[in-house]
């Protein structure tokens, strides 16, 4: 069924009740520049928070302590995320104030309730039949399942999805500050894991109370069971998506490790720096889903396409200037394996804006069949790149599968690149072949600067075809 534009007014979603509750009298209303300042410095506060408690963990129980922990807070954040199903993100497209939504929501919940519950049994059981029963990690994780349990309650996709994003950021970001709170009103751990993992979950406690208290409606707190969702089939192919992705995430660096083990620190720092800015984008782009029905909507996702990709542009010439500034031409910096795993989280972050268009406009299904065969070739390559003790084949084997996956998801969004859009594609290519050939790093400015030139002449980059401006496609 086709959408039309009166079924996505171009109007804010805030203008339009809905279940989560009206907005609070004491919470202000910005728009524009300020609301989306007032969002970063929120998600700022909230991941400093995070990066805090860690740092305290790893005070409080030094590097050999911290390890078990940390890897069992991995695990937490892990389960986390596979229980939610996808439905977090499904509901961001979704109207608050059809009819069933409330309903929809709870089946919703229940049916992450019982999944979140069942990886939580399955996680114990098998760490314990590996580690035993008792461990620092073992108590952690275990303390922390009331608060996998409790953030399944969260309402910040609702308010998201309303339009209101200043609560919704609040609400998800309420869980590390209040456990920090926590923290010192207790006293820290006190040496126990048990105890450092129920301050965790006391602090997500903190999350359903906040909720309600910025509008938030109880009875969407209370999961219901039975049948009648009509998104469980999109979140089982989102959730599909999610750990299979997971898996290929890890590994990249598990075969690097084998093959070049003096360069996996700095893959590491590097995969660190690259998540954080996917984190930064993904609330941009959380942001962005509940209007990609509209053609405002559409528009600066493809604005936002277009900036990324010269980002990821401009990045790429960062790295080569930073390597030919060194006495030594940057080899201590390996580039041959440096280059393609930077271009890599670069060219994921093209896919990320392109895959929650898809998800947007309902076409969740082209998109898992994009990314897990992208997945799968590239799992393919990697593995005989490593058969071939190729650690730099590992690598430029992922680049390969994301730059295809994104070209996929560019065809089935309808966007096709304009001659600066194609100019801009030589640059990375020559960017690429500049570990070969230095000439190659020089086209790849010379490319880059006609880009800049034409985008300077208001020349697109990229151009949406007109059949595709607001009905999804077949």
């Amino acid at each position: 069924m086709h959408a039309s534009k009166s079924d996505f007014p171009a109007r804010s979603l805030a203008e339009r009740p809905g279940p989560a509750g009206p907005r609070p009298a004491f919470l202000p209303q910005l728009r524009g520049a300020g609301e989306f300042a007032a969002c970063a410095a929120i998600y700022a506060v909230g991941q400093c928070c995070n990066l805090l408690f860690q740092l305290l963990l790893l005070r409080h129980f030094g590097a050999e302590g911290y390890g078990r922990i940390g890897l069992s807070h991995l695990v937490f954040l892990l389960v986390s995320f596979v229980g939610d199903l996808g439905y977090s993100t499904l509901f961001l497209r979704e109207r608050p104030s059809s009819a069933g939504w409330d309903r929809q929501w709870r089946l919703a919940l229940g049916h992450r309730l019982m999944v979140t519950v069942a990886l939580y049994a399955l996680t114990l059981a098998g760490r314990s039949m590996l580690y035993g029963w008792s461990g620092e990690g073992f108590d952690y994780l275990a303390a922390t399942v009331p608060a996998g349990l409790i953030g399944l309650a969260s309402l910040a996709s609702a308010l998201l999805a309303q339009g209101r994003r200043i609560p919704s950021l609040i609400v998800q970001q309420m869980p590390w500050p209040a456990a920090l709170v926590v923290w010192w009103v207790v006293g820290g751990a006190d040496g126990s894991a048990v105890r450092a993992g129920l301050i965790v979950s006391a602090g997500f406690l903190v999350q359903p109370v906040v909720a309600l208290c910025l509008g938030g409606r109880a009875r969407l707190l209370l999961p219901a069971f039975g049948a009648g969702s009509a998104m469980f089939a999109a979140a089982l192919r989102l959730s599909v998506m999610g750990v299979a992705g997971a898996l290929h995430d890890r590994l990249t660096p598990f075969l690097v490790a084998r093959l070049a083990p003096d360069f996996l620190p700095a893959m590491l720092l590097l995969g660190h720096a690259i998540n954080g800015a996917s984190g930064v984008l993904m609330q941009i782009n959380r942001l962005l889903l509940p209007h990609l029905g509209t053609r405002e909507g559409l528009a600066w996702s493809c604005r936002l396409l277009a900036l990324i990709s010269i980002g990821v542009a401009v990045a790429l010439q960062m790295l080569w200037l930073a390597m030919m500034a060194r006495s030594d031409g940057g080899v201590a910096f390996h580039p041959n394996l440096l280059l393609p795993s930077l271009m890599a989280g670069c060219i994921s972050f093209i896919g990320s804006v392109l895959a929650t268009e898809l998800i947007g406009r309902h076409l969740e299904g082209q998109l898992t069949r994009i990314i897990l065969t992208g997945i799968a070739i590239s799992t393919a390559l990697q593995l005989l790149g490593a058969i071939q003790s190729s650690a730099d084949g590992v690598l430029w084997a992922r680049v390969i599968a994301a730059a295809g996956i994104a070209a996929a998801c560019l065809r089935s969004c309808g966007i096709k690149p304009e001659a600066a859009g194609w100019a801009l594609c030589g640059s990375l290519v020559s960017a690429a072949l500049g570990v070969m050939n230095q000439l190659a790093w020089l086209g790849s400015v010379l490319l880059l600067v006609g880009v800049v030139i034409a985008m300077a002449f208001d020349r697109p980059l990229l151009r949406r075809q007109p059949a595709i401006a607001v009905e999804p496609l077949p």
